[in-house]
């Protein structure tokens, strides 16, 4: 193993000069601090100082307007129109479905949307403006006139499809804004006419049409009959919670609707 300072074997007998004196390692060594070499000291400029670093000594690309990315990273393609509004729209049903009408607000919707705050309020001057169309919306989904060719049948299928609407979105949005209508009503005229309006209407198409093959008596009572099922559903979807099964919409229209489109009521003998 050799000296870790003068790089001479240990115990090796240490080289004499002419004179006959022992060189020693510690003779051999520097004898001043000046002899040491020193670190050279960096001086940076302050151009340099105060100028940004590269991207390559960052990791990250610097964006003209918005938050650094990735090198290599996609951009986010830019939404403009129906597919902007589609994404706010989808996120006010989702936040209100997961938080209610009372937690919900424009800060969060932009924030689920990936939109800024100020395209929403440039569309919808507030919450309730937002929220009322995204309802409206909803309903752009045509209520399907089933026309089996027989009432009950017919009855069924609708009956069918507003359980499919109340498990779905809408159903959804419905159970947290039913608090809300009393206060705005604006806002209840616009859940009636997705929940109600459009149904109705083909109901009484049913109607109409069973009449005119004699499948139901005159002087039905059309508004009650109409009403009757969808409420039922409503109220163990939302109220309840027990399932809208196939067997609950069978007992529904064979053991109360029909009865009441079919039952011929005698007269009075007195």
């Amino acid at each position: 193993m050799t000296h870790p300072i003068a790089g001479i074997p240990p115990g090796a007998v240490h080289p004499t000069p002419a004179d006959g004196k022992e060189v020693t390692p510690t003779s051999m060594m520097p004898t001043t601090a000046s002899a040491v070499a020193q670190p050279t000291a960096v001086t940076i400029s302050a151009d340099i100082q105060s100028s940004p670093l590269p991207p390559s000594a960052t990791g990250f690309m610097p964006a003209a307007n918005g938050p650094r990315r990735p090198p290599h990273a996609p951009a986010i393609p830019r939404r403009r129109g129906e597919v902007l509004e589609d994404a706010i729209h989808t996120a006010v049903v989702e936040l209100l479905a997961e938080h209610g009408y009372g937690a919900l607000t424009m800060d969060l919707v932009a924030a689920s949307a990936r939109a800024g705050k100020a395209t929403l309020y440039r569309r919808w001057s507030c919450k309730l403006d937002l929220v009322i169309d995204t309802v409206r919306r909803l309903g752009h989904s045509p209520v399907t006139d089933p026309d089996t060719g027989s009432f009950r049948d017919d009855q069924l299928l609708l009956l069918h499809e507003f359980a499919d609407v109340l498990r779905g979105r809408q159903g959804a949005v419905t159970a947290t804004l039913v608090g809300e209508l009393t206060r705005h009503a604006d806002l209840a005229a616009a859940l009636r006419a997705v929940l109600l309006h459009q149904r109705r209407a083909v109901q009484m198409t049913i109607a109409e049409r069973a009449i005119k093959r004699g499948d139901v008596r005159h002087g039905t009572p059309w508004p009650l009959v109409n009403e009757i099922g969808p409420a039922l559903l409503f109220a163990r979807c939302l109220i309840s919670g027990e399932p809208l099964d196939h067997g609950y919409i069978v007992d529904v229209v064979d053991g109360i609707v029909m009865p009441l489109v079919t039952a011929v009521h005698g007269t009075s003998d007195k």
